[in-house]
């Protein structure tokens, strides 16, 4: 949700995001593309606007129509933050400390985790993990335990990632190795049970609401 709404001010549309970031819709941009010198000076009037507002940086896409502004832009001081098939993002810092705005993320990292006890059976809480984005490594094993002490109130240690794929549309999905904490531990629980559907690597066993797996020999 936007913390400010959208703004009309110097004929181009803009908003501020939650982090102090200006955005400016490109197809505002549109009615410039013939007259430069126009555009120019509006730009120049929100760079000043934004710093006295202390505004921390400005956002500037370019759809594939309107790259021919992409020169003017970048002697105003943006830089190039990525680009796609279908526009030219631009990013501008504002502020004097070093920038803290988000490289591009090229693939999406989504985790899944399961768990083991100590008959090396492999707790898993449901057939369809709810996925999860992450954008630092180092936070995948606290997430792996926010996770299950949320959702299952259970505790569990993670391990390590013990497998990695990914699919045609480049996303990455990350399986983490957790273990039942002691006193999560009763074995007599664990009950022989198939379910239909499920992949064939593994031996399929329930447990209360609980779904387990046992890696096959």
């Amino acid at each position: 949700m936007q913390r400010i709404t959208k703004k009309y001010y110097f004929s181009l549309i803009q908003k501020v995001d939650n982090y102090d970031c200006l955005h400016i819709n490109p197809q505002s941009l549109d009615k410039y593309l013939v007259n430069q010198q126009i555009l120019k000076q509006k730009l120049e009037h929100i760079l000043q606007d934004s710093t006295n507002k202390n505004l921390n940086a400005i956002w500037l896409r370019l759809d594939k129509h309107q790259l021919n502004l992409s020169q003017l832009i970048s002697d105003l001081g943006f830089q190039m933050h990525h680009c796609t098939q279908e526009y030219l993002l631009f990013s501008l810092w504002l502020q004097k400390e070093p920038s803290r705005l988000p490289n591009y993320a090229s693939h999406k990292i989504i985790l899944q985790y399961y768990l083991i006890n100590t008959k090396n059976q492999v707790f898993l809480i449901d057939d369809q993990m709810p996925v999860q984005d992450v954008d630092d490594s180092s936070l995948i094993p606290m997430m792996a335990q926010k996770y299950f002490k949320c959702y299952h109130d259970i505790n569990v240690q993670p391990h390590y990632i013990c497998d990695l794929t990914q699919s045609e549309n480049s996303n990455i999905m990350i399986t983490v190795k957790c273990s039942l904490s002691g006193q999560e531990e009763n074995q007599k629980n664990f009950v022989n049970k198939t379910i239909q559907g499920m992949d064939q690597r593994f031996e399929i066993n329930s447990f209360d609401k609980y779904i387990i797996y046992k890696k096959c020999q």
